[in-house]
């Protein structure tokens, strides 16, 4: 094949054609393209091409120019050129010793330049955006491989840049998932699921998206979206569980006032049988059942009206240590067994008075220590502790109250704080749910820790911020 075939071939490929002297940079065109690209160029003098090149990469060029001419390698690079009018184009040039000249391929690769600098201006407009989202995204081509994912989605998905997404995804819980729903949306059907899973030991709730992306005739790739709703979804349930315990609460005030006065009633007529009629043995024992059901439906209706009752806490300075020795002497004397119950107290009487509401939280630990000497039983320990956490601003008064009981079952400790859950066939089932409305009227935490297995007990952590008293 001739020269001149050869450099009509390059043209035909969209090349230009120019020889050059390696020692003075001079160039000389080698057919029409070279011709035209040379004419074009804003040489400052004929053939010196080096001129045309932006002063910063004039030096690169030299050094490419020298290294082709010496070893006689194939040596590329990409540089722009400027060209008549003020304007640049960018080239992408091959330099290869030909005897002692050098060839130069220059391919115009201007728009393929913009192209690519467009996709990287755009990648990095969603990359920043992508960070400031509170979502994770990656978009994956129809192969199933990602192709550009959002920085911050790696803590969670994991890096998934060139691996198919259905093999990589973290947690390997959520693979088979996208692998599912991937198909789907290469047909054009998108798909919106919920999924849970750990990130960093703690379970968290993902709305999931899988849609298609097409350029308006077909699908090129499929766009996966993780966000991370759990707050929402805590928030919600939230929200569902005030709006059912103001509904209760209304029908526990109805309830409450309807069963008080019958109620009542039964109760002086039980008064009256006992003063006016001989009872025989038999009726006297039929009378302390009706006398027992009558107090422990009171406590019932008063329960009913202690979770019907708003819980605005109406704050005053008071020793927290002396409200849990009023709350634990008063829950001792209402118990029957209490007097075969080990007490052990360990209180910190140093610290500092609390703004709290002396009613509710009363309330809140004669709950909890009627629940606790009850669950010990005739016999067993009671352990109630007051002592600081933490230091400063983020100070706590931790309250720990332990009991040597059977402990609580693992089908109720998820609905513990639920409205008439019970594990007793006489109670109400709203004890803990009183005194969780309480602590949360003052800020605080309230936790449990049972074992039902070893027979440890339960143990119950109240933590109260601390506050600097009024003035």
């Amino acid at each position: 094949m001739q020269v001149h075939e050869l450099v009509e071939l390059f043209e035909l490929a969209g090349a230009a054609i120019v020889q050059l002297d390696p020692a003075t940079g001079r160039a000389t065109a080698l057919g029409a393209a070279g011709e035209a690209l040379l004419k074009a160029a804003a040489v400052t003098a004929p053939g010196d091409l080096v001129s045309a090149v932006p002063a910063g990469h004039r030096e690169h060029l030299r050094a490419t120019l020298e290294a082709a001419g010496r070893d006689g390698r194939p040596h590329a690079l990409e540089h722009p050129l400027s060209v008549s009018g003020g304007a640049e184009r960018r080239y992408r040039t091959t330099l290869r010793r030909l005897g002692q000249t050098l060839i130069a391929v220059m391919v115009d690769v201007t728009a393929a330049h913009h192209d690519e600098r467009q996709w990287r201006e755009v990648e990095s407009w969603l990359a920043t955006l992508a960070d400031a989202l509170p979502f994770d995204f990656y978009i994956c081509d129809t192969g199933g491989r990602c192709v550009l994912q959002s920085p911050a989605s790696t803590r969670t998905t994991g890096n998934l840049l060139g691996l198919r997404c259905a093999e990589a995804l973290r947690p390997e819980a959520s693979r088979a998932h996208f692998a599912r729903v991937f198909d789907r949306a290469l047909a054009g059907e998108p798909s919106r699921d919920e999924l849970e899973y750990e990130v960093d030991g703690v379970r968290r709730t993902f709305t999931r998206v899988v849609a298609p992306v097409s350029d308006g005739r077909r699908v090129t790739g499929v766009l996966g979206l993780d966000i991370d709703s759990t707050e929402m979804k805590q928030a919600q349930e939230s929200l569902l569980r005030r709006q059912r315990l103001a509904e209760l609460g209304v029908m526990a005030a109805v309830v409450a006032h309807e069963v008080r006065n019958p109620l009542g009633s039964i109760s002086n007529a039980l008064a009256l049988v006992r003063r006016h009629v001989e009872l025989s043995n038999e009726g006297r024992s039929l009378c302390r059942i009706i006398e027992d059901e009558i107090h422990r439906l009171d406590e019932m209706v008063v329960n009913l009206l202690d979770f019907a009752r708003p819980m605005s806490a109406n704050l005053e300075t008071r020793q927290l240590w002396r409200l849990i020795d009023e709350a634990l002497a008063q829950s001792l004397r209402a118990n029957a067994a209490g007097a075969q119950v080990r007490v052990f107290k360990k209180m910190d009487e140093t610290l500092e008075p609390l703004a709290v509401d002396s009613r509710l939280l009363n309330l809140a630990l004669t709950n909890l220590f009627r629940n606790a000497l009850q669950a010990i039983g005739a016999a067993g320990e009671l352990h109630v502790s007051l002592e600081r956490e933490g230091d400063g601003e983020g100070s706590w008064a931790r309250v720990c109250i332990r009991d040597t009981g059977s402990g609580i079952p693992p089908e109720v400790k998820e609905r513990l704080f639920e409205p008439f859950v019970t594990t007793r066939s006489t109670g109400s089932g709203l004890g803990l749910t009183i005194v969780r409305r309480a602590i949360d009227a003052h800020h605080g935490q309230l936790a449990f820790v049972s074992d039902t297995e070893g027979q440890k007990g339960t143990t119950c952590v109240i933590k109260l911020p601390l506050r600097s008293p009024p003035a």
